[in-house]
């Protein structure tokens, strides 16, 4: 089979390798239909690593995907629990926990000690035609959705769980720093929730025009204070929910800043909650 991998820093091959074997207990082979690039992917690609974990060995990266089943065992079930058929679109869910540990047991996957995420070395990730993953991972599609949309629900999944955690009511004023893809999604969830007004801040020139024409109030970081903007908009309250989405520079900073007492800060990258006050 094809695939993409990382051999170094900006080092990634197009390659064939040899196909991926047949599913073992609890996996499903699975044919990739379509992967995103997501911005992990392209910290790997330039540094060859992601926070204290560097890439050792070449990498397959990629976790962002659909795909169709091609083979599983008939006794197992997916996300939903309903038997996983052949032939099935599914979107898939990139982390892998043992289900064993204390958070695990706890109800919480996401801080599962023995966490195997794909495209994060040393696990093998979705920029090639086929691969193996936990047949629970895997979440069929409708036929409304195409390839490209299911590929998109695991960063709207991120989009979803930082909402989520931001507690958001109608009327709530909202700063969205940095609208990136994720912060687009969020911005468009913040919306669905009623919050008003959905201040949006990025340096990228064309990102602000696209969030301007889906509610958000655009403010150019490179041209301007946030904080101050944010500051002056709000007569000095400050909003009480900001959403940081990009994690460059001073965004952690600002978001804190034009925060007010008692506010909410929704950190995206770790999905971490600060609440001021």
């Amino acid at each position: 089979m094809l695939a993409a991998r990382l051999h170094g820093p900006r080092d990634l091959r197009v390659e064939r390798l040899p196909r991926t074997g047949p599913p073992q207990r609890g996996q499903a082979l699975l044919r990739v239909l379509t992967t995103g690039i997501c911005g992990s992917d392209l910290h790997s690609y330039l540094d060859a690593r992601i926070g204290d974990t560097p890439v050792e060995q070449p990498l397959i990266l990629g976790h962002e995907f659909s795909a169709v089943v091609e083979a599983v065992r008939p006794e197992l079930l997916d996300g939903d629990h309903q038997p996983l058929k052949p032939g099935t679109r599914v979107a898939v869910d990139p982390a892998q926990p043992c289900h064993h540990c204390e958070p695990c047991e706890h109800g919480h996957p996401n801080l599962c000690r023995s966490l195997a995420f794909c495209g994060n070395y040393p696990y093998g990730g979705s920029f090639c035609e086929w691969l193996l993953r936990p047949a629970r991972g895997c979440f069929p599609v409708p036929k409304s959705f195409d390839d490209t949309e299911a590929a998109l629900l695991e960063p709207l999944g991120v989009a979803l769980h930082a909402v989520d955690l931001a507690k958001l009511r109608v009327g709530h004023c909202v700063a969205i720093l940095g609208i990136g893809p994720i912060g687009l999604l969020c911005l468009q969830l913040a919306k669905l929730a009623g919050a008003t007004p959905l201040f949006v801040t990025d340096r990228l020139p064309w990102r602000p025009k696209l969030a301007e024409k889906w509610g958000g109030l655009p403010i150019r970081c490179d041209q301007e204070d946030p904080v101050q903007r944010i500051t002056k908009e709000t007569h000095g309250r400050g909003v009480d929910v900001a959403i940081e989405a990009a994690r460059a520079g001073d965004t952690v900073g600002q978001a804190a800043e034009a925060t007010r007492h008692g506010g909410r800060v929704v950190l995206v990258p770790q999905s971490l909650r600060c609440e001021w006050g």
